[in-house]
């Protein structure tokens, strides 16, 4: 199969495209595979018997990586953390079950923390690089979607 997003293509037709259901093994490189297919709930099950959510309160597996694009799909038992951090490029954490606390302690410039509570279904986005937070009030899961990651340090 060609790699269907090489310069001067505009368009793929679906005669040539194979549609591709993940091996969650490995990320998924987007410029190789140009079409995924991910069970996202049950992509969410194997991560939450899997041992390491057992013993820590959460797991997580990139389901796509790539300079352009980002996919993690987390699972968080209530009352888990992921401590301050920032994502490299602008992300979107859209809440796919439960309920959890996104906290950002805000702009340089201003000294209020952000708090947002999303509910399944809800989502935030927001820049690269910025400060946030994410505590689980239940049990959840999450779909991380990172773009372009900046090239600046």
């Amino acid at each position: 199969m060609s790699n269907l997003f090489s310069k001067g293509a505009t368009s793929v037709q679906p005669q040539n495209l194979d549609i591709h259901t993940a091996d969650l093994h490995r990320p998924l490189d987007p410029a190789q595979v140009p079409l995924s297919h991910f069970a996202l709930e049950e992509v969410g099950r194997s991560l939450r018997q899997d041992a390491v959510y057992q013993n820590t309160g959460k797991n997580s597996r990139s389901l796509i990586r790539s300079q352009s694009l980002t996919m993690v799909l987390t699972a968080l038992q209530k009352g888990s953390r992921l401590n301050e951090h920032h994502a490299p490029g602008p992300a979107t954490a859209l809440v796919l079950e439960g309920e959890l606390l996104f906290s950002s302690p805000g702009p340089l410039a201003s000294p209020a923390q952000t708090d947002l509570v999303l509910g399944a279904h809800q989502c935030a986005v927001f820049a690269g690089g910025l400060l946030h937070s994410v505590q689980a009030r239940e049990e959840t899961l999450l779909l991380i979607i990172i773009g372009e990651k900046s090239t600046s340090t």
